[in-house]
């Protein structure tokens, strides 16, 4: 994906422009999932005009942002190895997009647009998907997140698929099921 950058307003800058038009406006920022955040790091953003506000529980805006923990090193195009910025900043990098999204919600995004960090990341993302001869469902591949990250599905432990299909949901919850079932076929056989 390619963008301009400079088309794109900074989280800072909404940060600025809100407390510019609210001097006694507060940006309250929440860890809701301190119990996994070696893995990933939920955040909610509230944004209050002023004190009153807040003390009645009147907010102005909310955002919520999700970040995965990346376990391992990304490789760029050219090969090399590298740490993005989710290997070693998943929480701020979390907490940062929650704010901004409060602050969008709220009415500070230039021309309507996402901010210059949520397109970076989408930037990241889509950079990082690489045509590969790989089939989506093959059970063989790493996990890539929890604690069992660096484990291919065929050697995880079954209760643990067994959350991921009743907690999980898209291509998780799919290998899950094809695990799961091996498994059962493989049992049946026997």
């Amino acid at each position: 994906m390619k963008f301009d950058p400079t088309n794109y307003e900074t989280v800072k800058s909404r940060k600025q422009r809100f407390y510019n038009d609210h001097p006694d406006g507060r940006i309250i920022v929440e860890l809701l999932n301190s119990d996994t955040v070696e893995e990933s790091a939920l955040f909610k953003a509230t944004v209050y005009k002023n004190g009153e506000d807040i003390e009645k529980i009147l907010p102005f805006a909310t955002g919520y942002a999700f970040e995965i923990r990346e376990t391992d090193l990304s490789i760029s195009k050219d090969g090399r190895k590298y740490e993005s910025v989710n290997f070693t900043s998943w929480t701020e990098n979390a907490e940062e997009s929650a704010i901004g999204r409060a602050l969008d919600n709220a009415g500070y995004a230039s021309n309507g647009k996402c901010s210059r960090e949520e397109m970076q990341k989408a930037d990241r993302m889509a950079s990082s998907m690489q045509t590969q001869d790989v089939d989506p469902l093959d059970t063989q591949q790493m996990l890539g997140f929890g604690k069992h990250a660096k484990k291919t599905w065929e050697e995880l432990p079954r209760d643990y698929l067994v959350w991921i299909y009743e907690n999980q949901h898209g291509q998780r919850k799919a290998l899950a099921e094809i695990e799961l079932e091996r498994r059962s076929n493989e049992a049946k056989a026997v």
